[in-house]
């Protein structure tokens, strides 16, 4: 920090000023909560000061931003479609699965049941043959 600056906050905040006031309410702040200022001007919480919000608004950072977060949230619905989809395909594929397998049950019923009338026929000539032979 420059000489004149230091000098002009200690004047601020001798003399009350709502500047001075606010920078040492500020600093209490960052005290409690344990935040340090970045570099980039953020501070460890992740929000902006002041300052970094005022120049990113001049140099269209925000709007890049804002056009970069729609972008994503565009991406994610899509995403999110697709899953529904995929999940709707698999839900049609089991069901189908399902009711050929019912078709085949019945159709093994259906085999099963003319077996039986065939076996019962057979039996039944078979006892004719021997009733003609007696």
């Amino acid at each position: 920090m420059g000489e004149r600056k230091r000098m002009r906050e200690i004047a601020e905040r001798k003399t009350g000023s709502k500047r001075g006031r606010k920078k040492e309410r500020t600093e209490k702040e960052n005290e409690i909560t344990g935040a340090k200022l970045h570099t980039t001007g953020q501070l460890v919480s992740g929000r902006r000061t002041r300052s970094v919000k005022k120049k990113e608004k001049k140099t269209g950072v925000v709007k890049k931003r804002k056009k970069k977060r729609k972008k994503e949230r565009k991406k994610e619905e899509e995403e999110e479609e697709e899953e529904e989809e995929e999940e709707e395909e698999e839900e049609e594929e089991e069901e189908e699965e399902e009711e050929e397998e019912e078709e085949e049950e019945e159709e093994e019923e259906e085999e099963e049941e003319e077996e039986e009338e065939e076996e019962e026929e057979e039996e039944e000539e078979e006892e004719e043959e021997e009733e003609w032979r007696y």
